[in-house]
């Protein structure tokens, strides 16, 4: 069997049809005499544009095809009678299969991460589609009623008997992470079978994996807190911050882009991640890089006079604005060193910057998820600080109440405990209606630290019972693998389904979804701090499953770029990053510096200096 190969380069798909028959390869402007061979094969997908056979090329493959012989076309701009008359992104979107032939489910759903597709004009009139683009769909896996999808968004197709078309890039479809790869594989034994003329299975190796053996908390830290340095997250050692992460967009050859913008709230995560790996085997070189990022924080990014003085901006480019969620994560690991050990540098700055978000802290002990200079005038102030903010959001005031109590322990700042109990108590009295932002289970997440650290303060049974509630609450969403699923009673999440902005990764409940952006990821600094607040082994065993299950779903790869970092976005059933990826930015191979691996690392720093592991 011989195949003739029209490609550049080497790609994931060349190397599967060099295992399964004889292959020659050209460039696309050769004239080879095709007659020795059996099957046609233009793999484009290594071009930014698609390919445009030359004339010479375009009549020994029309003839070819117009002899029977059989051909697959990748990202080519005409073949036979059609032809592409523009081409869309799917980076927000979704592909759809619509055969029933058993390949996998009809109505199955397919994601090509950050990609484009042409559209076709002048289709056979018997032509059969295998994929089209969805466009946004709320579902996780699999639609339940499948649309009649027009040919101008057919992304594959068979246009006659010999001529099977794929309209964007898939050549390295295992590169760039195709998911759910088990369902890109039999997309790829599809194609080799119409090239060879013989049912041919497909299985490749994933070049990235989330389904691995558990190690031991301690290596899960350690290969976490690598990958700071491997990824290139660090700027001069942390002088300047950190940057983002990685986005959620790879690109087709499976090059992934990165979130270069500089927080507040990633560089102060990233740095206690520093302090834990500092206090469990005193490392300068991370005590080095914890003390830079504290001054970063606090020298360079917070206003010292002025009537915003205290202020933590939020981003190097939002420099005017101001969310107490990111400036409570960005101020945490400097106050777990606090409470666990004698340096207190930065307490005087830690609470200006809590002194400046109390003065826009309504009566009720909540704030408003964000403020911003230029619209901050002395009278909103006053009128801010007057009235409830009518706002019992975990998401945005959980960690602010968590950081005001774990500073009232190092000054006795009585506003500080007066304010987080208030607002503790405005939450729980919503609970389970707090505002949501993506899901309940992350509102159930964000409650275990405040609850823990204000029950380890005041030791009532209220308080406790407090905590216990939402624990026990949070308990419904555990997944069989000791993750937990996102679940959002009545869909209420402001992100919830969305297109265009931030969305939650959950489209129904029951999805086997995890979310290690917003839910999951805070849940180790949760279990640890509850353990250490009451003792309870139960909270012992439920960080103890989850490190399990985090060290399974920890990245692995050759490529130091991703290896140990955590996405956001895991099917729990796949044990693979897949979900829905309409969120504008944070879809679900997304990784966020702080927010993900710093938060988890912080978590499983405090499990192991409690011993938590044993």
């Amino acid at each position: 069997m011989k195949i003739a190969v029209f490609t550049r380069g080497e790609s994931d798909l060349l190397k599967l049809l060099s295992l399964h028959a004889e292959i020659q390869v050209f460039d696309f402007d050769a004239v080879p005499c095709l007659d020795e061979f059996e099957a046609v094969a233009i793999l484009g997908g290594g071009e930014a544009e698609p390919v445009i056979l030359s004339a010479d090329t375009r009549i020994v493959v029309e003839a070819a095809r117009e002899a029977g012989k059989r051909i697959f076309t990748e990202w080519c701009g005409s073949i036979g009678g059609i032809y592409a008359a523009n081409t869309h992104g799917t980076v927000f979107s979704r592909m759809v299969y619509t055969a029933d032939d058993g390949r996998m489910p009809r109505g199955a759903l397919l994601d090509d991460r950050d990609n484009r597709y042409i559209s076709y004009v002048f289709h056979d009139k018997n032509a059969v589609p295998y994929l089209a683009f969805g466009g946004h769909m709320a579902k996780h896996d699999i639609l339940d009623e499948i649309p009649s999808f027009s040919p101008d968004v057919w992304t594959f197709f068979r246009n006659d008997p010999a001529t099977l078309i794929c309209g964007f890039r898939l050549c390295n479809y295992v590169q760039a992470r195709f998911a759910p790869k088990a369902r890109w594989d039999a997309l790829a034994g599809l194609i080799l079978s119409h090239l060879l003329g013989h049912e041919v299975c497909v299985e490749t190796t994933a070049v990235v994996t989330t389904d691995n053996p558990v190690k031991k908390p301690e290596e899960l830290f350690r290969d976490g807190l690598a990958w700071f340095e491997n990824a290139s997250i660090l700027l001069q050692n942390g002088k300047n911050g950190v940057i983002e992460g990685l986005r959620h967009n790879i690109l087709p050859g499976g090059e992934q882009l990165i979130f270069d913008t500089v927080r507040n709230d990633c560089s102060g995560e990233v740095g206690g991640a520093y302090f834990f790996d500092w206090l469990l085997h005193d490392r300068e070189s991370s005590l080095i890089r914890y003390k830079n990022l504290q001054s970063f924080c606090f020298g360079k990014l917070q206003v010292k006079d002025g009537p915003h003085r205290g202020m933590m901006r939020w981003t190097t480019t939002a420099w005017t604005t101001c969310y107490q969620d990111d400036v409570a994560r960005a101020t945490l690991g400097t106050l777990l060193q606090m409470q666990l050990t004698e340096d207190r540098q930065y307490l005087p700055e830690v609470c200006s910057a809590l002194d400046y978000l109390l003065q826009t802290t309504g009566t009720d002990g909540m704030r408003i998820s964000r403020t911003d200079i230029p619209t901050l005038s002395p009278e909103r102030i006053a009128q801010l600080a007057a009235q409830p903010a009518d706002f019992p959001c975990a998401h945005h005031n959980g960690y602010y109440m968590a950081a005001l109590l774990m500073a009232y322990r190092m000054n006795g700042e009585q506003r500080y405990f007066d304010t987080a109990l208030r607002g503790l108590g405005t939450l729980m009295a919503a609970f389970p209606d707090t505002v949501r932002e993506h899901s309940e289970t992350q509102e159930l997440c964000r409650l275990v630290l405040p609850l823990a650290v204000l029950y380890e303060i005041t030791g009532e049974e209220a308080h406790k019972a407090w905590l216990y509630t939402i624990c026990d609450a949070l308990e419904r969403f555990r997944h069989a693998s000791g993750g937990y699923l996102e679940y959002d009673t009545g869909y209420r999440a402001a992100r919830s389904r969305t297109a265009g902005d931030e969305s939650s990764l959950l489209a129904d409940n029951g999805d086997p979804v995890m979310d290690l952006l917003y839910s999951a990821n805070w849940l180790p600094l949760g279990f640890a701090a509850a353990y250490k607040a009451t003792g309870d082994t139960i909270f012992k065993a439920r960080w103890q499953s989850l490190a399990a299950l985090l060290s399974r779903v920890q990245m692995r790869s050759v490529d130091a770029r991703l290896n140990g970092c955590w996405c956001r976005g895991i099917d729990l059933d796949r044990m693979e990053a897949y979900g829905m990826p309409h969120d504008v930015g944070w879809g679900p191979c997304a990784v966020e510096s702080g927010w993900t691996v710093a938060e988890i690392l912080m978590g499983i720093g405090l499990g192991l200096h409690l011993h938590m592991d044993e």
